[in-house]
């Protein structure tokens, strides 16, 4: 029990068999913190990301929306987090003018295995499409 009161005793197990699989890379999420984003952030979507990182928001992938072949319909912004860390992001996200459409905590399944949570941010799409 002792394990389980100790948080420095919970960390991921980065070997461990039951880990997220497919879990973010903690690189993007270090280069982001750090504001160095390679590819570059879409043009759309910059200014939004650069506000939730400069706030302390894990984000680690993004996209405008705005171009044929991009994985987002509308523009998104994911972001690592606990439980609270969506209140936390949506909230500095309309302190700072950004408009939010929707906030989503988000599951995936790739080859029957589920991996997940993370966040997801959307914004509303601007009229150029």
């Amino acid at each position: 029990m002792e394990e389980l009161a100790n948080p420095l005793l919970r960390r991921r197990c980065e070997d461990c068999p039951g880990r997220t699989p497919f879990r973010c890379d903690p690189a993007s999420v270090q280069a982001a913190q750090e504001l160095v984003f390679e590819p570059p952030l879409d043009e759309g979507i910059r200014d939004a990301v650069l506000v939730l990182a400069a706030n302390g928001v894990s984000t680690y992938e993004s996209c405008d929306g705005q171009h044929p072949g991009h994985h987002f319909p509308v523009p998104t912004i994911r972001f690592e987090g606990q439980s609270s860390e969506g209140l936390r992001a949506l909230s500095v996200a309309l302190e700072n003018g950004l408009p939010v459409a929707e906030l989503r905590r988000v599951w995936d399944v790739r080859e029957g295995l589920i991996y997940g949570p993370w966040w997801e941010i959307t914004l509303m799409p601007t009229k150029a499409r």
